[in-house]
């Protein structure tokens, strides 16, 4: 026994191998693992049981098996992988080196890197291609499994399941990295492994991969493997094909080619006013011509568009865009068209006004108009505006295209004419929906339009033709005789949203949401700290509060509830109510003595409402709501009930309110309705104030508070911001020396871009204050270099002492017979007096700022000023700088970090030396409150104020107790 426990202790402290231990282990003949634990510590010593105490995942003391593995985690070496890849390449065999001494040389760098074993199957390793043409197993059948495409040595499936036993078989797992979620959840489940089985059902045998999750219940089959089993028959009932198959027979003319519709040709009206405008051909790629060319076949068979000989006024160009399946789509730009286009103003429906009439959908089908737009013909006046150009010349379009401003309005009008008479039935566009409460209802309906589109000579798009279906997807929702919901793509594209990474990415995210915004009851609530972001101004930063919104808001939309169709004879409620940051409202229906939801919606409350007091935010949010239901309120009695009990009087007859709520009670005025009481606990809106971070609010309210406190106690009463301000260092003001001469000094800058994308460089002469511009395609040095060239060659002037070789040599000047003209120094004169009143306008402006001369030198440690962006914004930043250069005029210095990264080039006056040290919770917030004066008072996270002076005190002293340093 003595042997056994040192060979433990050794194995301990010098092994590095888990097999090892694992070997020592099975020496000591204790099988009780509490005995086994105690004994290992009794003999690895007391070193040992000191680091065993604070070592993580140690397990109780009955487990041996968690020890060991927390003694291997902290005394075996860690292996740098890519070092050991690196030397495992470069290995070599030796000079005497047999070759099994070289392989065992490789397997056992091999095994320092990864604890698998070294002989892997070759489809998971690097030196096999996917889909190789040349691999050996390819057609091979495993004898293991009797799939093909590998061999048995390298089969998963290690063991063969009897389906015959009573009892299950432990087999051997793997390890995945597979995320399962359960239906409506965004948790993902706890997956322990996956192993591969065989399955039989009767005759049937399929082998299959099973995954193992934590936890008790039944097992489930999938539905892959369930149908391949025979045990799952997904088939369509016969009665439901017959009657596809019947309809089609009966209306054969309504599913073939593109129709036109009959006794009907659509007019342009075209504004003379405007200028026709031939736009050139846009070249289109080689590859793309053929396409091309059949494209405009196959729209001449379909007498869709004609060629076009002689001159016409209007040319439009053509754009090819690729499809996914390889054709084309020809799309005509029509934008200076669209100027002379005037527009017909008839109101396309929204989706509420269509579902206020489904309250008894129990059965629904869909038709889809093939090419709905191609479909209605164009008058011979109208044509030649849609003429275009390609590589094989002039075309123009004689039916309705895309792309034209009227378009939209004019075919929803055409379409609500064809069916205007037929009941249960609806158009947006080209898709048409037709709903029964039961099946006969809905067949002589969905006869009836058939019939009608038939002879109006429109004719139908089969594959995209639903019919008969007891729920129905309609303009992105899910349409059923039990009511309205999410479709599932909507719900998936949300669930399975990744986390935003950035503000694009943090609005795209809302944009899904707010789209199923009337089925989350408090969207503007819990969608808050992400709205936030998506703010002009703030730093994105996705912290915890933005992580529960994003999770909160996945959920809720996994668990929306089914709404109830609008029915115009029933009963019907709003309940709102107001929280901090938004407004909530539902809109409800009586039906059979219980509430139904029809909609939800909330707003969130912009930065003025939420100055305003509670009272007025829940009267407010009265005035939303019956706003946001307007087509559903107007003109019929309803009740509306708030957990607000003065609303009751403020929108009474009686009333005397501000001016503001009168103002609210006018808009109002429209509607008849009832206000009611209703307590928060009953209020099933009420969860928009229940849901406020009240944690958030009360800090800092807390260290709001506690700054005024500290201002006011520090501060002396009789002191302004006045004086403050004086008694703050201030830079003097650097002016600029006037030259001795035009454009000897000068100033050059970029602007831009412009809206054409252009670049304008300018260049300013500091003598005359001349500004000579060019334009550039770019901002970059190279451009510049080549500007000022030209400017110089053109502006500059040569410069000469003014005093010709005689003149210098004889000290004099030298009488001759040429005339001479006498220098002009009048305007020289004039620029130095103005220069000279400048120099006294700095002389006062420094007097009155108390200004003083910077003594900043490079080496020196200064702190920055920072953009202010909100009231808690400091005025500096907190990270210290050190100033690498100054500029030769003393107007610039540029500063760097610690990392030694450089940053731009400041003024004197966003820079203040530092004296002292920081101290070490400068950023710690909780540990201390530095405290700085700004203008007038204090501002928050430790700045120096502008004349080196910073108040604070810790959190554990009193205000009275305060040092300066």
């Amino acid at each position: 026994k003595q042997a056994s426990h040192a060979l433990v202790i050794l194995i301990l402290k010098k092994s590095q191998k888990v097999g090892r231990r694992l070997n020592a282990k099975k020496a000591v003949a204790i099988k009780r693992p509490k005995l086994r634990r105690a004994l290992l510590l009794h003999c690895a010593g007391s070193d040992v049981q000191d680091i065993f105490d604070v070592l993580p995942e140690t397990g109780n003391a009955k487990e041996y098996e968690k020890a060991e593995e927390a003694l291997t985690r902290h005394f075996v070496t860690q292996v740098n992988v890519p070092y050991e890849r690196h030397m495992f390449r470069e290995m070599a065999q030796n000079e005497n080196e047999t070759i099994d001494q070289f392989a065992i040389r490789l397997r056992r760098v091999v095994n320092r890197v990864s604890e698998r074993p070294g002989r892997q199957d070759r489809r998971e390793s690097k030196g096999h291609f996917a889909r190789d043409p040349k691999c050996p197993a390819k057609g091979k059948e495993c004898s293991k499994c009797h799939q093909k495409g590998h061999f048995a040595v390298v089969c998963k499936t290690k063991k063969t399941l009897d389906t015959g036993r009573k009892k299950h078989i432990k087999c051997t797992s793997r390890k995945t990295t597979k995320k399962l979620y359960a239906y409506g959840s965004t948790t993902p489940l706890t997956v322990i492994g996956t192993f591969t089985a065989d399955v039989n059902v009767a005759d049937r045998h399929v082998t299959t991969e099973f995954t193992v999750i934590e936890g008790k219940g039944e097992p489930l089959l999938g539905r892959k493997t369930a149908t391949e089993l025979g045990v799952l028959k997904l088939q369509i009932p016969e009665q439901f094909v017959n009657s596809v198959t019947d309809r089609v027979a009966r209306h054969k003319v309504l599913f073939q080619g593109i129709g036109k519709l009959k006794e009907y040709q659509m007019k342009l009206h075209i504004d003379p006013q405007v200028r026709p405008v031939a736009q050139s051909v846009r070249r289109t790629a080689f590859s793309l011509r053929g396409k091309i060319e059949e494209k405009l076949d196959e729209l001449l068979r379909e007498d869709i568009i004609e060629k076009v000989d002689g001159p016409t006024p209007w040319v439009n160009p053509v754009v090819v865009v690729p499809k996914a399946n390889g054709e084309v789509r020809l799309c005509v730009d029509m934008r200076c068209a669209n100027k002379a286009i005037i527009r017909e103003r008839h109101p396309i429906p929204t989706i509420d006004e269509i579902l206020q009439d489904m309250q008894e959908g129990g059965v629904f089908s869909k038709l889809d108009l093939k090419w709905g737009y191609h479909q209605i013909e164009l008058s011979e006046e109208s044509r030649s505006i849609t003429t275009f150009v390609t590589h094989k010349g002039l075309f123009r379009y004689k039916r309705l295209m895309f792309g034209i401003s009227s378009a939209p309005e004019k075919y929803q009008q055409v379409i609500q004419q064809v069916l205007q008479d037929c009941s249960g039935t609806a158009n947006i566009s080209d898709d048409i929906i037709i709903y029964g409460s039961d099946q006969g209802e809905h067949d002589k309906r969905l006869e009836k339009v058939l019939t009608r589109l038939e002879e109006r000579g429109l004719t139908l798009n089969k594959d995209k033709c639903v019919f008969d279906m007891p729920k129905l997807t309609f303009m992105g929702l899910l349409l059923s005789n039990r009511g309205i919901g999410p479709t599932e793509e909507k719900v998936r594209a949300v669930v399975e949203a990744r986390e935003p990474q950035n503000v694009t990415e943090v609005k795209s995210f809302l944009g899904l949401v707010n789209f199923n915004a009337r089925f989350i009851p408090d969207l503007a609530t819990v969608a808050e700290p992400m709205r936030r972001l998506a703010k002009r101004g703030v730093p994105f930063v996705f912290g915890p509060e933005q992580q529960e919104s994003f999770r909160e808001l996945k959920r809720r939309l996994a668990q929306a509830e089914t709404l109830s169709y609008f029915d115009r004879d029933a009963k019907t409620k709003i309940v709102c109510d107001a929280s901090p940051v938004g407004l909530g409202a539902i809109l409800l229906q009586e039906h059979k003595g219980e509430d139904r939801v029809i909609c939800y919606a909330s707003r969130g409350l912009t930065e003025v409402e939420r100055r305003y007091s509670q009272t007025e935010k829940e009267a407010l949010a009265v005035v939303w709501s019956c706003e946001r239901f307007h087509v559903y309120l107007y003109g019929r009695q309803f009740e509306l009930w708030t957990d607000h009990k003065p609303l009751e009087c403020i929108y009474s007859a009686r009333s005397r309110p501000s001016a503001r709520i009168e103002r609210w009670v006018l808009r109002l005025q429209p509607y008849s309705f009832t206000v009611k009481y209703l307590p928060g606990h009953l209020n099933v809106a009420d969860s928009l104030s229940r849901l406020t971070k009240i944690g958030e609010m009360k800090s800092g309210s807390i260290a709001e508070d506690y700054v005024s406190f500290v201002a006011k106690t520090t501060i002396p009463r009789a002191m302004n911001s006045r004086e403050i301000e004086e008694i703050v260092l201030r830079e003097l003001l650097r002016m600029t020396e006037l030259p001795l001469r035009p454009w000897q000094d000068i100033a050059i800058d970029f602007m831009g871009p412009l809206p054409s994308g252009d670049y304008v460089f300018a260049a300013t002469d500091y003598y005359s204050r001349y500004v000579e511009v060019t334009t550039a395609k770019r901002n970059t040095a190279e451009v510049a270099i080549k500007s000022l060239e030209n400017m110089f060659a053109t502006r500059g002037l040569p410069w000469t002492r003014r005093m010709c070789p005689a003149d210098l040599m004889f000290r004099r000047k030298l009488r001759t017979k040429l005339p001479e003209l006498r220098e002009n120094v009048r305007l020289d004169e004039e620029m130095r007096d103005k220069d000279r009143e400048k120099e006294k306008m700095k002389g006062y402006a420094d007097k009155r700022r108390n200004a003083k001369e910077s003594n900043l030198s490079e080496g020196d440690k200064v702190l920055l000023k920072q953009q202010r962006i909100n009231k808690w914004t400091t005025t500096f930043e907190s990270q210290l700088y050190q100033i690498t250069m100054r500029t030769t005029n003393y107007n610039c210095i540029v500063v760097a970090r610690k990392n030694g990264q450089l940053s731009p080039p400041r003024d004197f006056i966003q820079i203040h030396f530092y004296r002292g040290t920081l101290p070490r919770d400068f950023a710690n917030i909780e540990d201390t409150v530095w405290l700085m004066l700004r203008r007038t008072g204090l501002s928050l996270r430790g700045r120096l104020c502008s004349n080196d002076t910073a108040i604070g005190c810790n959190k554990n002293t009193k205000p009275s107790q305060a040092k300066t340093h």
